[in-house]
C-alpha cells in the first residue's frame, strides 16, 4: 500500500500528497465507477477479519478475473492442479457489482467478461490475459446503494446499502433488474454479508465445486495454449465475441 501523505516528486509544489490526489480526483463517491470501486472495498471489508482472504487482494487488482478469493476453495483437488489454478488454490472467486437507486437504470451487470490470470508461473507482472468470455467467480455480491431522488443519502452510512448473494451457477442472464432480483434473493445488511456468504458456502458445496472446477480447466486450458478447446468447452459467448472485428481508425 502506499503511504497517504506521501509527497509527489519533482513538482514547485512541496505540499502536495497523494491525499490531496485522491481527494480530488474520487471526491464524488457517487460517480458510477468510483461507487463501484467503494463497494468492492465495502466487501473486502466485510470479509477481511477472516483469515482465508487471500494476501492478494489486499487492494484492489484491476481486470483479474475475480475481485477477491475467499475461505478454502475445494481442499480434495489435486496438489498439482490447484498449483496451476488460482481460484482453486486461494478460495471461492467473489465478483462484486453495484448499482444506486439515482441511476438511470436500477439493474445490476452480469455480462461474462474477459480478465487476467494470477499465477505465481506467469513471469509477467499482470500475469496473462484471458481472452475469452466467461463469469470467472464462484459468487456474485450485488451492492445497492438507496439513494434518494434529491441524491441526499451519505454514501458512507452503510445503512444506506443493501447486499445480495448470488452464485454464480444460478445466474442465467447477462442483467438482473433490482426488482427482479428482490423476488428471488433477500436484502441483507452490510453486517450479515459474512454470514450469507458462509451460510451459502456450506449448504451449496455440490454446485460450487462443480462451477469451480469448469472455471479452473478452462484457465488451465487457455493458458495451456487450448483457446480454441476452452472456448468450445466453457465459454459460449466468447466465439461471437471473438469474431467482432474493430474497425481501423484512418488518420485524416
Amino acid at each position: 500500500m502506499l503511504e497517504l501523505h506521501s509527497p509527489f516528486s519533482n513538482t514547485r509544489i512541496a505540499s502536495a500528497t497523494l491525499l490531496d490526489a485522491w481527494q480530488w480526483c474520487y471526491a464524488d463517491l457517487k460517480a458510477p465507477t468510483t461507487r463501484g470501486n467503494l463497494a468492492e472495498y465495502l466487501v473486502y471489508l466485510a470479509l477481511c477479519s477472516d483469515r482465508t482472504l487471500a494476501e492478494h487482494y489486499k487492494t484492489r487488482k484491476d481486470w483479474d478475473v475475480v475481485d477477491l478469493t475467499y475461505g478454502r476453495g475445494v481442499p480434495d483437488f489435486s496438489a498439482d492442479f490447484q498449483a496451476h489454478c488460482h481460484s482453486t488454490r486461494y478460495g471461492w472467486g467473489i465478483e462484486v457489482k453495484s448499482t444506486s437507486s439515482g441511476s438511470k437504470n436500477v439493474q445490476f451487470d452480469l455480462e461474462p467478461r474477459q480478465g487476467y490470470v494470477w499465477n505465481n508461473y506467469i513471469s509477467k507482472p499482470y500475469g496473462k490475459a484471458i481472452e475469452i468470455y466467461r463469469r470467472w467467480s464462484d459468487f456474485f455480491i450485488l451492492a445497492h446503494f438507496k439513494d434518494d431522488e434529491q441524491e441526499t443519502r451519505d454514501i458512507r452510512d452503510l445503512n444506506n446499502w443493501e447486499f445480495f448473494v448470488v452464485p454464480t451457477w444460478a445466474i442465467e442472464q447477462n442483467t438482473i433488474q433490482l426488482s427482479s432480483l428482490r423476488k428471488k434473493y433477500a436484502a441483507i445488511h452490510f453486517s450479515e454479508v459474512k454470514p450469507a456468504l458462509d451460510l451459502l458456502i456450506q449448504g451449496d458445496v455440490g454446485h460450487l465445486k462443480l462451477y469451480k472446477l469448469k472455471n479452473d480447466i478452462a484457465k488451465k486450458m487457455y493458458c495451456s495454449g487450448n483457446i480454441e478447446l476452452a472456448q468450445k468447452m466453457f465459454c459460449l459467448r466468447a466465439a461471437k465475441k471473438a469474431r467482432k472485428k474493430i474497425k481501423p481508425t484512418v488518420n485524416s
